[in-house]
């Protein structure tokens, strides 16, 4: 195994010390409001990074099996990613409360983001499942499938196909 690089930018950017390609930090992105949640599309791949390049942004970082076991070991980073799941969830119209994810008094007016037939936040939902239990944090991974288990019952603009690839025994 290779010597951990612990400068590594996405390392250093879940830590909240570095930033993205594009110079921001966590603290700066968890401020941003749904617009920029909706229209941005560079984001999440920082957010919640994977161990697979993204077909969508060729600057997203790509975790290596070394940076992967160092962030499920440390507790800043899995503090952080959390505070990230909690401003995706707030964009979504949910909340979380502890390991439980459930719809916030908001979601009504929130799901008119995201809650639409092929709509590109389902890659976004897809990627932050994946990264939450790649990194560690698969309580709350099947807490947010849970919940999406449930709204794709009653919704039916969520598709099959979309719904299977949230689908964490598959991941």
């Amino acid at each position: 195994m290779s010597k951990l690089n612990s400068d590594s930018n996405v390392l250093q950017f879940l830590l909240g010390k570095g930033t993205d390609n594009r110079g921001r930090d966590l603290s700066k992105l968890w401020k941003k409001g749904n617009f920029f949640l909706e229209t941005s599309h560079d984001y999440i791949q920082w957010m919640f990074p994977l161990n697979e390049a993204s077909k969508h942004n060729s600057k997203a970082p790509v975790l290596t099996a070394e940076e992967i076991t160092f962030i499920r070991s440390n507790e800043s980073i899995q503090e952080n990613m959390l505070r990230s799941l909690d401003v995706m969830l707030r964009f979504y119209g949910l909340e979380r409360g502890g390991k439980k994810i459930q719809r916030g008094e908001n979601f009504e007016k929130c799901r008119r983001w995201w809650l639409t037939k092929n709509n590109h936040n389902y890659l976004r939902i897809t990627r932050i499942l994946k990264s939450l239990k790649l990194c560690g944090l698969d309580d709350y991974a099947w807490a947010f499938f849970e919940v999406l288990g449930d709204i794709y019952m009653e919704y039916p603009v969520i598709s099959d196909k979309a719904f299977s690839y949230w689908d964490l025994e598959r991941m």
